[in-house]
């Protein structure tokens, strides 16, 4: 377990406001809180290589953790430029998206066990803004990378 001051219940209770002292205590490990309530969790982050954004496909992603991962962040990297992005630009991804007109754009996080975490990417190429606009826009699946943080 990490070292901070315990945080107790009542610092935690909802639609309590979060006081400067309990920000300060968590700032540096957002693993804190799922130990506070009683998660077993480690500070153990993981970082995936990048692999090829492939379009409605589930990508495996064998992580280094001992257990199964409390927070997942999926990730995209530019790799050609386009919608305002250069090439080595990140964009955390929203989760997955299926607009009016029925599509699949994004991704969605399986954990189905303690040493994988699985991506699985729409139909359509991630969705994201438009960097100078500010409009949604679709990448094209060859102009980006994708891989995974974990922390567990």
């Amino acid at each position: 377990m990490a070292t901070y001051s315990v945080i107790s219940a009542s610092e935690l209770a909802v639609n309590k406001p979060l006081t400067a002292s309990l920000m300060s205590r968590l700032s540096d490990n957002p693993i804190a809180i799922f130990e506070q309530m009683g998660f077993a969790a480690t500070t153990k982050v993981f970082t995936s290589a990048e692999t090829p954004w492939v379009a409605n496909t589930t990508t495996v992603f064998p992580h280094s953790l001992s257990q199964q991962p409390l927070i997942v962040q999926p990730w995209i990297i530019c790799t050609t430029a386009e919608y305002g992005y250069a090439i080595g630009d990140k964009v955390l991804l929203p989760m997955f998206h299926n607009p009016s007109d029925g599509r699949g754009y994004g991704y969605a996080v399986w954990l189905n066990d303690t040493t994988n975490v699985e991506v699985h990417t729409g139909t359509y190429g991630p969705g994201l803004y438009n960097r100078t606009t500010g409009a949604y826009a679709i990448g094209t699946v060859a102009n980006w990378s994708l891989y995974v943080r974990a922390w567990g």
